[in-house]
């Protein structure tokens, strides 16, 4: 799929827009696209001294701190941090419905694209590998269950085996949703004990 057919899809009624009395959020992604005719997705692994979601693959994101009123702020603001990408060279497009974290928190993602893969410069206090997925991977990769230890149970759910990182949990919800509203319907499910 063209990047151009997936903005396509997405400027549908259907698709993305920004939301103008925003849903409050407590921390925001941003699922970054470029624009390339097989197009890639930023993902990084979260370093594996984090207290929250150490070592899992996520979007780009964070918490929001205070001025931002939006979730395309702090999804900026946290792209930056974590990848050295500047916010002057995204387009964003839209939001995606948010999402609850297993701890709770109220995340917001935000969609944006980039021209092309940019040179990364990965803040190692927060992101142990940053990487780019081609969409037609995550399209055309089956989606496997995968089992997670959380709190002492032991919970089925849905992940990509990806570049041998797992894609589960919360950014797969997101990646699940951003897909569906392309058009490409996937069985992504969520926890099962």
């Amino acid at each position: 799929m063209h990047w151009q057919q997936v903005e396509s899809h997405l400027a549908k009624p259907s698709g993305l827009r920004f939301f103008k009395n925003t849903v409050q959020f407590d921390a925001a992604v941003l699922l970054l696209l470029t624009c390339e005719d097989n197009p890639k997705i930023l993902l990084t692994r979260r370093a594996a001294h984090l207290k929250s979601h150490a070592g899992e693959v996520s979007l780009p994101g964070g918490k929001k701190e205070h001025p931002e009123r939006s979730p395309a702020d702090t999804a900026l603001r946290e792209t930056w941090e974590e990848v050295g990408i500047p916010r002057e060279s995204i387009r964003l497009i839209g939001d995606l419905g948010v999402q609850r974290a297993k701890s709770g928190v109220r995340v917001r993602p935000v969609v944006g694209l980039i021209d092309a893969q940019p040179k990364l410069i990965v803040d190692s206090g927060e992101v142990a590998h940053a990487f780019w997925v081609p969409l037609q991977d995550l399209i055309h990769t089956p989606i496997k269950p995968h089992r997670v230890n959380y709190r002492g149970m032991n919970l089925d759910t849905s992940a990509w085996h990806l570049q041998e990182e797992v894609i589960w949990g919360m950014t797969g919800r997101i990646l699940s949703d951003f897909l569906n509203r392309i058009g490409v319907k996937n069985r992504f499910r969520l926890w099962r004990c």
